[in-house]
């Protein structure tokens, strides 16, 4: 994928390593720069050299490619032989059905492929509501999920899966995304919701079934207040229960990058003090946010920058942190 080797090219050396630059293309090298018009990196902020893959299929083209349904682009025939990626191409059938029928449902899917590992296979996340969630009333977010669990198996799905995730839903919390990890779709689900109200979280989260650490989780909210725009919450959910561990994803509006506005300073700096992030790293992310030019063969046009902060908090309180970051590309005069 050249498109990722241009982006490798132009990452400081402490966020994205030599090892990480070469599994990265690894996993790049497989597949087509149809599917590169956004691609993510997913990096640990602490002492952990891993950085994941993510690339957004959003258009019919590119849900096309990865459907195996494109007449000139395909994907790697190995690829397309596995059952993960044969669970992602029947997604990707699903989207292009939304958008045949002009579901309100929005059809893109993010794709995160984990380069640490030998295979690459992805994970795959798509919507489970409409956005904004507000413009239908009453949508079926179970309903979706276990939909999108279908067109990620050809095994029935439990009941009690989607009977959970109704219990999440009539809690109050904010739905928004669901997220399929393909070797093992029936294992759970991971859904985002939106915290429109975080004061209103611990009663929402409690109605779910989460026991996790409310301390932590408290705190955590009220960094969010002062140094983030949004917060976006990523809770596992199994066939039974809701699981302790929780993700909280911090972002500013209008994709303000680090240079835009001090909170990013801000945010990184509490978290080396805590010690979530090394020192090198922050300084690596604070220099994000450029845009670039590179032909691949034709002249594409990027802006490569940050798009988040997550903060993960397993059952005991204990909190790790990662940055999502990437580039996207731009049409018309250069940014």
């Amino acid at each position: 994928m050249l498109a990722l080797d241009a982006l490798l090219e132009r990452l400081p050396d402490a966020l994205v390593g030599d090892l990480a630059r070469k599994r990265l293309r690894l996993v790049g090298d497989r597949l087509p720069d149809a599917l590169s018009r956004r691609i993510g990196l997913e990096a640990r902020l602490g002492d952990d050299a891993t950085v994941d893959l993510l690339l957004l299929v959003a258009s019919p083209r590119e849900l096309g490619v990865l459907a195996g349904a494109d007449a000139v682009i395909a994907l790697d025939p190995a690829l397309a032989l596995q059952p993960e990626w044969r669970a992602a191409a029947r997604l990707a059938r699903r989207s292009l059905r939304l958008i045949d029928l002009r579901s309100p449902l929005p059809p893109p899917i993010w794709l995160e492929l984990d380069a640490a590992g030998d295979d690459g296979t992805p994970a795959a996340f798509t919507a489970a509501a409409p956005d904004p969630a507000a413009a239908i009333a009453d949508w079926d977010v179970p309903g979706t999920v276990e939909e999108i669990l279908r067109s990620m198996t050809d095994a029935a799905v439990p009941a009690a899966l989607p009977a959970r995730v109704a219990h999440v839903v009539a809690s109050g919390l904010d739905v928004r995304q669901v997220g399929c990890f393909t070797g093992r779709p029936l294992a759970g689900v991971r859904l985002f919701c939106a915290a429109t109200a975080p004061a209103q979280l611990p009663g929402a989260l409690a109605r779910a079934g989460w026991r996790g650490a409310a301390s932590a989780l408290a705190d955590w909210v009220d960094v969010a207040a002062r140094c983030a725009d949004t917060l976006h919450l990523g809770l596992d959910v199994a066939a039974g229960e809701v699981c302790p561990g929780i993700g909280l994803e911090f972002a500013l509006a209008d994709a303000a990058q680090p240079h835009q506005d001090p909170r990013w300073g801000g945010l990184l700096d509490l978290l080396v003090d805590r010690g979530l992030c090394a020192p090198a790293k922050r300084d690596a992310v604070l220099g994000l946010g450029r845009a670039y030019e590179v032909r691949l063969p034709h002249l594409r046009r990027y802006r490569q920058g940050l798009h988040h902060v997550k903060v993960s908090v397993d059952e005991s309180g204990r909190a790790a942190a990662k940055v999502y970051f990437g580039a996207y590309e731009v049409t018309g005069a250069a940014p």
